[in-house]
């Protein structure tokens, strides 16, 4: 009988033991908090003839020596809408010191980031990027952002801390451009509902429109850009912020929005380009001297438009390029002649 007694409660001491030794329940996470899942994946296999070849093998090189490499941005975009990208950009883990280590023709450029631009014998570029960081400025994934003064500084002047493929795509600045392709398994990664925006055919910050604007004022008019291009509309939001900060342009660089209206006239919808700037005042904060003249004469805006849709024209039809030169000779046309 003692000896049963005892191996009972020998057997009540070990379970005593055993729930004190086992580990505490992992805290849940506050419901409030986002919780990131990742990119939406979408199997969509791009026809490898309209991909660029030294591209990929840029690509298939990074990933053999286990970075991650996808086509980003823009290029990803144009292939989804069945048209031809000019550029293939590439996204990395990589690093650009390590990129350069991979491949001998290498050169690594820029001080606002760096890049590595990857040089091949008929004169081609492709440019290689390391994933960036997102920052405090940065719209986030769920739309949670304080509101901005009208006063505070947001313009990005250092932007050379490296990330993860999300962080970098949330930094881009349109949902459409958010957009990577991994060419080893035909798919796009989506992570900012691009693809949505691309059947609803609109123009959309990632993040707050405002901020974004303030960190890079360049952005207005890249949404003009490609809004005119690819006859998208501005979501809400974005419309409104676009107007509501067009005076911030003239603190971007002067030869980065002169490279932006030319890129206008390049990209075969300069008339739609010059349109849009000028319903949403854009033109009068970009080219304030010419304001006058263009809202005086009943003329002078018809002609504009006209020569810059016979641009668009030839643009199509031949791939002529306009020069500077002739952008700025058809801008200034109207006011030199009725000066005489």
């Amino acid at each position: 009988m003692l000896k049963r007694l005892r191996t009972l409660f020998s057997r009540r001491g070990s379970r005593k033991e055993a729930v004190a030794a086992s580990p505490a329940p992992l805290p849940v996470a506050n419901a409030s908090t986002p919780v990131h899942h990742g990119p939406r994946v979408v199997h969509q296999p791009i026809d490898r003839e309209d991909l660029d070849l030294d591209a990929v093998k840029i690509v298939e090189r990074l990933t053999r020596f286990d970075h991650g490499a996808y086509f980003v941005g823009g290029c990803v975009r144009d292939l989804l809408l069945g048209r031809h990208p000019k550029d293939f950009d590439i996204g990395t883990s990589a690093t650009p010191r390590q990129i350069k280590r991979l491949f001998r023709n290498c050169r690594i450029i820029g001080r606002r980031f760096r890049l590595a631009h990857i040089y091949f014998q008929n004169g081609k570029i492709i440019e290689v990027a390391t994933f960036r960081a997102l920052d405090g400025a940065d719209g986030n994934s769920d739309g949670a952002e304080e509101p901005i003064a009208n006063n505070r500084d947001l313009l990005i002047r250092d932007d050379n801390v490296f990330g993860t493929p999300e962080e970098d795509a949330l930094r881009r600045d349109f949902t459409i451009n958010a957009l990577f392709y991994d060419v080893n398994n035909e798919t796009v990664l989506d992570y900012a509902d691009g693809l949505g925006d691309l059947r609803r055919r609109l123009i959309r910050t990632i993040g707050d429109p405002e901020t974004r604007f303030r960190e890079d004022p360049i952005r207005i008019l890249r949404a003009i850009k490609f809004a005119a291009r690819l006859d998208f509309g501005f979501e809400a939001q974005t419309g409104a912020a676009l107007r509501k900060t067009r005076n911030e342009i003239p603190r971007a660089a002067m030869p980065r929005i002169l490279e932006e209206l030319v890129r206008f006239c390049r990209g075969g919808a300069s008339r739609q380009s010059f349109e849009l700037m000028r319903e949403t005042g854009v033109f009068d904060v970009v080219l304030p001297e010419l304001r006058e003249p263009y809202a005086r004469e009943a003329e002078a805006w018809p002609l504009l438009v006209a020569l810059l849709g016979q641009l668009d024209v030839e643009r199509q039809a031949n791939g002529r390029e306009a020069s500077m030169g002739e952008l700025l000779s058809w801008l200034l046309m109207w006011p030199i002649a009725r000066r005489r």
